[in-house]
């Protein structure tokens, strides 16, 4: 489902699938109906998905019916997944497999085996094979278990620069290693766990805060389908957050006032929103994407 100039498509899909004698096949299109009735009609081992992809069969009317009985495992990434996400799916006993990289490394950086999804759940796991990854602070300088910093990554499997624009290449090979502005904790086992984008945190009074964590948080409430958080400029605190929800549609109405008073029951105040948005959906891109870009142009 993912498109074949998508580099999970192609290469985590289609390429290897072929290269093993499998059947591939393909939508134009995603459609949760259609998904649904291929998984069941065709056998479907496996296939890859977005979480906004994973969590639109889980909430499509045929899903409590739906036939899983043939499904090994399905891929996800592209961000991180939610808490309700991953337990919706353990439910149905589908083995979600999580991972971490992007198109300049080929894919692959990290990869969670679906024995260790519920044991390490949320994590985006151990090195992928080819790669090289670590976790490094700002110095470039390796971290801790348990200390948050950015992902680098290099091996043969790594691009070897931006076509015709030394000067970013410099920039994102500083040192010899890709940095691919993912910030992210290892934990005493080796196993990483995502805490977001670099470009997308901000800091709010002198904190830093990982809008996927918040983005977590929301659809802790039971009327929120899907959220999106992003950093805007403030006059007392530097930058705020800025948070736009989607409610399912059979949800009853909810103002932002209301979400930002539950979510203080698990939020700590300095990651809540300043201010909460309903919106109608959520701007994504081909591949199922929020484009962030889009909403700080909105807000």
């Amino acid at each position: 489902m993912a498109p074949l100039f998508h580099i999970a498509g192609l290469t985590m899909m289609t390429l290897p699938t072929f290269m093993l004698g499998g059947t591939i096949i393909i939508h134009r299109q995603f459609r949760t109906p259609d998904v649904v009735r291929e998984l069941a009609e065709s056998r479907v081992t496996s296939t890859f998905m977005v979480p906004a992809m994973l969590d639109a069969l889980s909430n499509a009317s045929q899903f409590p019916d739906a036939d899983l009985s043939s499904v090994r495992g399905f891929m996800v990434g592209g961000s991180p997944l939610t808490e309700r996400m991953l337990t919706t799916w353990a439910q149905r006993g589908v083995p979600v497999i999580q991972g971490f990289g992007m198109t300049k490394t080929t894919l692959g950086v990290r990869m969670l085996e679906p024995r260790d999804g519920q044991l390490k759940q949320g994590s985006a796991g151990r090195p992928h094979f080819f790669t090289e990854p670590l976790v490094v602070d700002l110095d470039g300088n390796p971290v801790p278990a348990g200390t948050v910093g950015e992902v680098i990554a290099r091996g043969p499997n790594v691009m070897k620069g931006y076509w015709n624009k030394p000067e970013k290449t410099a920039k994102a090979f500083e040192g010899g290693w890709y940095h691919s502005g993912g910030i992210a904790v290892e934990d005493e086992d080796g196993y990483l766990y995502i805490k977001d984008r670099m470009k997308d945190v901000y800091i709010s009074g002198g904190e830093y805060v990982y809008p996927a964590e918040v983005e977590n948080a929301l659809p802790g409430l039971e009327e929120i389908q899907e959220a999106a958080v992003i950093g805007v400029p403030d006059g007392r605190w530097g930058e705020t957050g800025r948070a736009f929800v989607v409610l399912f549609e059979d949800a009853p109405e909810l103002s932002g006032n209301e979400i930002l008073t539950r979510l203080r029951e698990g939020l700590a105040t300095y990651k809540l929103p300043a201010r909460v948005e309903v919106v109608a959906e959520l701007p994504r891109t081909t591949t199922g994407k929020i484009q962030k870009d889009v909403l700080r142009e909105r807000a």
